[in-house]
């Protein structure tokens, strides 16, 4: 998402011969970088839900490739999640570029130039985002149904809570 040729992006994923439902294949990773939000959410669903029938923890996934655990399984979904949620593109940060807006979430994540962002999705609508260091909140760009971030230093009340910007 945020860069150029994103349509070509595209069309080359849904083209590719190769496609991997599994293992450290990074089909849900490159749905998530093309902002192919359903693609990107079927798998990782379908991955997490893919546990193995054997053993006793559903994080134990494979053998997909090899051996189980398959963690390998596990980083890619992780990554995918990652990605779906916050991309940086230069120093933009794109909050959202593949996340199904009926997943709710709260969220801590890390971005370039120790930056750090912390939020709370709720029926679609951002309920609370805290970036830190303030001066990188200019930096920020949702995509979530394209509604705007207000602007830095204004205060969004929900639920009777307030959260500063």
């Amino acid at each position: 998402m945020g860069r150029p040729e994103l349509e070509l992006a595209r069309d080359t994923y849904n083209q590719r011969l190769d496609k991997h439902s599994g293992g450290w294949g990074q089909d849900p990773v490159f749905a998530a970088r093309a902002g192919l939000i359903n693609e990107a959410a079927d798998q990782a669903v379908s991955r997490f839900a893919a546990k193995h029938t054997g053993s006793r923890f559903p994080a134990m996934w494979g053998p997909n490739y090899d051996w189980i655990p398959d963690q390998c399984h596990g980083a890619v979904n992780m990554i995918a999640l990652q990605q779906m949620l916050v991309q940086n593109v230069g120093d933009r940060i794109l909050l959202f570029p593949a996340w199904p807006t009926e997943w709710d979430v709260t969220f801590k994540v890390y971005a370039p130039h120790q930056t750090i962002i912390e939020g709370e999705l709720r029926s679609g609508i951002i309920t609370r985002l805290k970036v830190t260091p303030s001066s990188r909140y200019q930096d920020v760009e949702t995509f979530v149904g394209k509604i705007p971030l207000p602007s830095a230093g204004s205060v969004i009340s929900v639920t009777n809570h307030e959260w500063g910007r």
